[in-house]
């Protein structure tokens, strides 16, 4: 499965470089042979420090992508139109904004806790330099949970192998 969107940034005061021409086309090339229709969305940053002229060399590029956004950090503007169109591209638009929010069931909710547990302890082996075997009970015992959510049986044989090969004396 690949990305939703492809988000190409580029500085206004750099303007379009050969590098920018460089990795578009190793974006498109990619597109092609793999078959992916993702939407691309050029985004060009700086635009508060940056002459209008310099958009100049952008111009001839920017029927590759689905959209382009002048953002500026500094000014915030452009970042609300940045979110406006990745949500549209991603199809996030239909929902209103307050129902964009997860929603877990019970059991999902128990699991996300034994999750956190698990992995809360395992910070504390890490701090307390616990030997590496040590860990991977805990990295397992969360590993197990997110299955359950997900649905993904992560299988006793999967995981052995996993830890067999960062655990010590294996």
């Amino acid at each position: 499965m690949g990305a939703d969107v492809i988000i190409m940034a580029i500085s206004a005061l750099d303007g379009w470089s050969p590098e920018d021409s460089e990795l578009l086309d190793r974006i498109q090339s990619n597109k092609k042979s793999t078959g992916s229709s993702t939407p691309i969305i050029l985004v060009i940053s700086k635009i508060d420090c940056a002459a209008s002229d310099c958009l100049g060399q952008v111009q001839q590029n920017i029927g590759s992508f689905n959209k382009h956004l002048l953002t500026s950090a500094i000014t915030g503007q452009g970042t609300q139109d940045l979110v406006k169109a990745m949500l549209d591209i991603v199809g996030l638009n239909k929902f209103p904004a307050g129902s964009r929010r997860w929603t877990v069931n019970q059991r999902q909710c128990e699991q996300l806790v034994r999750t956190k547990e698990a992995l809360a302890r395992l910070k504390s082996s890490i701090e307390e330099e616990i030997p590496f075997d040590f860990w991977t009970i805990d990295l397992r015992e969360a590993a197990m949970a997110l299955g359950q959510i997900s649905g993904e049986d992560i299988s006793e044989e999967v995981l052995t192998n996993i830890f067999g090969k960062f655990c010590v004396g294996r």
